[in-house]
């Protein structure tokens, strides 16, 4: 949606000098370097997949495993329900 194509093309300059310095727990400068520097494409823009990865990496894990097991997918198209939804949900 709206939010992630305005996420995905903001340039790492956009962001403000004096936001960015707000980040003082080691935390909150690890999320800072992963959207402005770790998890950005050629082209510049955040790689959302990436982004996804990083900040949640065991929910992450758990959509990438459902999203592979095909018996799953069957379940869930045969009863009608959207597949993955619990880990959507997360």
């Amino acid at each position: 949606g709206f939010v992630g194509r305005m996420v995905q093309s903001a340039a790492p300059e956009l962001y403000p000098d004096e936001q960015l310095a707000l980040a003082r727990s080691p935390a909150a400068r690890r999320r800072v370097r992963t959207v402005t520097r770790d998890c950005r494409n050629e082209r510049g823009g955040l790689d959302v997949t990436c982004f996804c990865r990083e900040a949640c990496p065991g929910h992450y894990l758990k959509l990438a495993q459902c999203l592979r097991d095909q018996a799953a997918e069957a379940a869930a198209i045969a009863a009608g329900r959207p597949r993955c939804a619990v880990e959507c949900e997360g």
